[in-house]
């Protein structure tokens, strides 16, 4: 019924937009997540002063969630536009919730954090900002180690990848949320679990993680340049080894006890929240950038988009050039439609030039010229200019020779038959008078040779 409840408040609650993760479920005690490089934030949880849109009743009398020990338990987190990188989870008596080193002794679970990726609906509490309506999840069993009493539940992004995955990024990330342990079967010790994604990206091996860094505070501040991506596992697990176990001793008398918690060291909660903007801003100008940066490198690597003249008659191709390429074409009449092909490349604008004739440019694909009156026998220079949307020309030049007539299909002789033929010599001296048997004899030579050199032409 508790669960329910929260669950119920989770779905009312208006939309959450953090500024890169936190948790979905069990419900956060603060929106914002604890960004590691900040002033306002350098303790592991968020100061209690600067709750967000959280809802009110999340505290260690109303906690987010209440579980025992033994409980399989469903974690959901804020994917928003992210990847790479790895978690660390932390079950934290309240009074140790501002303490780095509680955090690390009482960490229980590692992993990747790009995993369990599921649709959970935009702009949701349980989404957080995501585009594509997406979040993470994966499900968790609560260690015997922890006694009964109030407690944080706290994850750390730590690794995390920039918006394209193609470098390190970003700062850590801290979420808490108020649990209650109740009940369930007491084990005196508990070894720590890493667990990789079920499906890793393309590229990653299987059983480690695409991140920046192996360990939380790692990264000075945000963009937390740490070199190329690395494969690998959290620092605790490298070589094979693994985290100290986290035992039941730790928790004496008292750790438990429901005591004042004190705040975290901040400034005041206006200025936190204008630091929490001012991020924001700042990443989404960075992204801007960044994709404007991507699109003036592809314009600047085309060295020249222009790949060949097609020439065409009635829908018909009749005759393809390459750029400094003589070639002839017998087109068949003196009209055609020439068309500049660019593949895959869509320039602001084309120009098609034909001397003697004219130009024409052309905004949209495909980029075509219909040329009336070709210039016909004679070889001609075709000149093709592109404009690309960053103001950068290309040019191509295309030798033709446009040939008129009916296009003859001859039939020729393999080379080696032709060359053994014997082509009778052209007539000489005076040709005899018409009709007569030496003109007969002198047409029937002619007939001969010209029939040869149709067939044989390399002969003739």
């Amino acid at each position: 019924m508790i669960r329910l409840c929260h669950f119920l408040i989770l779905l009312l609650i208006l939309p959450i937009v953090t500024a890169h993760s936190s948790l979905g479920d069990p419900l956060p005690y603060s929106t914002y997540a604890c960004k590691g490089d900040t002033t306002w934030c350098k303790t592991p949880c968020p100061p209690l002063s600067l709750r967000g849109k959280a809802p009110a009743r999340n505290s260690p009398e109303d906690p987010a969630a209440t579980w025992a020990r033994g409980d399989k338990v469903t974690i959901t987190w804020h994917k928003n536009n992210h990847r790479g990188g790895f978690y660390r989870r932390s079950l934290v008596p309240v009074k140790h919730m501002f303490d780095h080193d509680w955090h690390k002794k009482t960490a229980f679970d590692w992993g990747c954090w790009s995993q369990g990726s599921f649709i959970c609906g935009k702009d949701t509490p349980l989404c957080g900002g995501d585009k594509k309506g997406k979040a993470y999840r994966n499900t968790i069993t609560i260690p015997g180690v922890f006694p009964d009493g109030d407690y944080v539940f706290a994850q750390v992004w730590f690794g995390g990848l920039h918006w394209q995955g193609k470098a390190p990024k970003y700062a850590d990330y801290w979420s808490c949320a108020f649990v209650k342990i109740q009940g369930g079967k007491k084990v005196d010790s508990y070894t720590p679990k890493f667990r990789p994604s079920a499906n890793p990206r393309r590229g990653v091996p299987k059983g480690k993680c695409e991140t920046g860094s192996v360990r939380p505070l790692e990264c000075g501040g945000e963009a937390c340049e740490n070199g190329p991506v690395k494969h690998t596992l959290p620092e605790e697990f490298l070589g094979g080894g693994l985290p100290p176990a986290v035992k039941w001793a730790l928790f004496g008398k008292g750790e438990l006890k429901k005591s004042k918690m004190k705040e975290s060291p901040s400034t005041m909660t206006e200025k936190a929240v204008q630091a929490d903007k001012k991020d924001k801003k700042a990443d989404a100008t960075a992204v801007k950038e960044e994709e404007k940066m991507v699109k003036e490198k592809k314009s600047t690597e085309i060295e020249n988009p222009i790949e060949k003249l097609i020439v065409s008659r009635n829908s018909k191709t009749v005759g393809e050039v390459d750029p400094n390429e003589k070639k002839t074409i017998n087109v068949g009449a003196t009209w055609a439609m020439l068309e500049a092909d660019l593949g895959d490349v869509r320039p602001k604008r084309v120009w098609i030039k034909v001397p003697g004739v004219g130009r024409r440019s052309g905004q949209l694909h495909p980029y075509r010229y219909f040329v009336k009156k070709l210039p016909m026998n004679k070889w001609t220079k075709i000149t093709v200019e592109a404009i690309m949307p960053d103001g950068k020309k290309h040019s191509a030049t295309f030798d033709v020779y446009f040939k008129s007539g009916r296009a003859r299909e001859l039939k020729t002789k393999d080379d080696s038959k032709c060359a053994k033929e014997k082509v009778p010599p052209r007539p000489t001296g005076t040709w005899g008078r018409r009709y007569s048997s030496l003109w007969w004899k002198q047409r029937e030579v002619m007939l001969i040779r010209r029939r040869y050199c149709r067939e044989c032409p390399n002969v003739c």
